[in-house]
């Protein structure tokens, strides 16, 4: 069954992962890049966990989960090696009307955990809703390469150009144009470009072209 794409706010939102081994990590690394407050419920964490821990990235609570440990969480993630005890989080995270994902169980989940590509300000979601994880990390793989140009300046050239595109240019096909021209040299073009003077000199053109018609 595929499952509706739902972006959210995690910026001070208690994220819950119970269980302390690979995948918790894994998923723990990505829910620290959206800036969640993260607690784990675990009575041991492998080194990774240990390390972000120490800096300050998630509240470790070392002890097994308990009915009653959910109380106050946004979201839930049910990753510990016993089965029977990822179920019992998902029957406590669905009485409470809380979001969960449970590692081992995809009909269990309330919500799907992507593979995701994050480049700045742009959040790429990939899921095959639980049926086969390894295309969704192959996907985001290939879509890394294809933005591999698309670092913090680029995204900041395109917010500024789309910017000054709003108020300077009125004709709403020729600003579509210009910021689509502005994309492919910025994003997709191989060469060594000095990317703010193209897009300048593209945005004279199409503001000239303006002015002439």
């Amino acid at each position: 069954m595929s499952r509706f794409p739902l972006f959210i706010e995690l910026r001070g939102r208690k994220c819950m992962v119970v269980g302390g081994g690979r995948i918790a990590a894994r998923k723990i690394e990505t829910l620290i890049r959206f800036n969640a407050e993260i607690v784990v419920i675990s009575p041991v964490v492998i080194d990774k966990i240990v390390k972000l821990r120490e800096t300050g990235s998630l509240t470790h609570l070392e002890k097994v989960y308990s009915e009653g440990d959910l109380e106050g969480a946004f979201l839930v993630i049910a990753a510990t090696p016993d089965r029977e005890v990822n179920e019992r989080i998902a029957d406590e995270a669905d009485a409470k009307a809380i979001f969960v994902n449970v590692a081992d169980n995809p009909g269990r989940c309330t919500f799907i955990f992507p593979s995701v590509v994050k480049k700045n300000e742009l959040v790429i979601g990939i899921t095959t809703s639980g049926s086969y994880p390894a295309m969704s990390k192959s996907i985001r793989g290939k879509i890394e390469s294809l933005l591999a140009n698309l670092d913090d300046d680029v995204m900041s050239l395109l917010r500024e150009y789309r910017q000054r595109a709003s108020v300077e240019i009125e004709n709403e096909d020729m600003r579509a144009m210009l910021l689509n021209r502005i994309l492919e040299e910025a994003v997709f073009c191989d060469k060594e470009l000095n990317k703010q003077q193209i897009a300048e000199r593209i945005f004279c053109e199409v503001l000239n072209d303006e002015k002439t018609d």
